[in-house]
């Protein structure tokens, strides 16, 4: 994840920067923090964090 900006996300894919939303319940994340696309809605990737090695 790239940026978080007033709950509004952007990753970055490949090259790429694209919005992204996280699934409802999901806590925002830190700025840089790893995350997995989870599904597509319409041009805006659906992302939830990664849970940190060991956790």
């Amino acid at each position: 994840m790239i940026a978080a900006e007033a709950g509004a996300l952007r990753v970055r894919l490949g090259d790429s920067d694209w919005p992204a939303r996280l699934p409802r319940g999901v806590a925002m994340p830190e700025a840089g923090a790893t995350v997995r696309v989870e599904a597509v809605d319409g041009m805006v990737l659906v992302v939830r964090p990664e849970a940190a090695p060991g956790a």
